[in-house]
């Protein structure tokens, strides 16, 4: 290594650093870099990389709900669902379990449906049936 951090890994500066001391470290050497040649600090990138390993997996994220206020809700529940076996029905009459499945559903199919749908020769089919 470029000796910008300790070889040592059990017990050198980077083996005992903390996230916010290692921050620091690198703060401190960040000058030191420029002296190096691109092959060189790309080296101590990748011994890095090794050193600390892959690191955490990112996390799936899902957009947050804002759940609606009581006025929207009681809008909401007096629209009629346009389709499925409670086609013409408030919302607010269908089961909530009912509901809960429909979502739980359409997110599990959304994502493959919107690729179906795009599929070329789907595609095609698809504006022909919205011009009948």
């Amino acid at each position: 290594m470029l000796g910008l951090v300790g070889e040592d890994r059990g017990g050198g500066r980077a083996g005992r650093a903390t996230a916010e001391s290692f921050r620091q470290l690198c703060q401190e050497e960040i000058a030191e870099l420029s002296k190096y040649s691109v092959d060189a600090v790309a080296s101590f990138c990748e011994e890095m990389r090794e050193f600390f390993g892959p690191g955490p997996k990112p996390q799936k994220t899902e957009a947050a709900v804002i759940p609606m206020t009581d006025a929207e809700t009681r809008e909401f529940e007096r629209r009629r669902i346009e389709y499925g076996e409670f086609n013409g029905t408030e919302y607010g009459d269908i089961p909530k379990k009912r509901l809960d499945y429909y979502l739980r559903k359409a997110e599990e199919n959304a994502r493959e449906l919107a690729r179906y749908l795009t599929n070329e020769k789907v595609a095609e089919r698809l504006r022909q049936e919205l011009e009948e």
